[in-house]
């Protein structure tokens, strides 16, 4: 196999992916990158929102604005423990009503 095809291949690979995650996804209005973060700091709670974009390769600036997003849609919680300068991210937790 040269690798022309196996290029070709893997190209192919992730179109199909890309697809299916538009067909079963995109309803929810999620983009693949945020969906990414989404998934991380659900599996990574009270993580810091620089690891993630660290982890997904992206800007610390574009980071900012997935994770605006996400808590504007109540997606994510931002974290500030007391005496600290810094936040951590984590999931919103759904409110129930008594």
């Amino acid at each position: 196999m040269n690798r022309i095809s196996r290029f070709e291949r893997w190209i192919s690979g992730g179109i199909a992916l890309f697809e299916i995650f538009f067909e079963k996804l995109a309803h929810h209005g999620l983009k693949p990158g945020e969906f990414t973060m989404l998934w991380l700091i659900g599996l990574n709670p009270d993580t810091r929102q620089g690891d993630i974009a660290r982890r997904i390769r992206i800007k610390p600036a574009h980071m900012t604005k997935l994770v605006g997003r996400a808590v504007d849609a109540g997606l994510v919680t931002r974290i500030v423990p007391e005496r600290s300068t810094t936040s951590s991210l984590g999931p919103s937790m759904p409110t129930t009503t008594a």
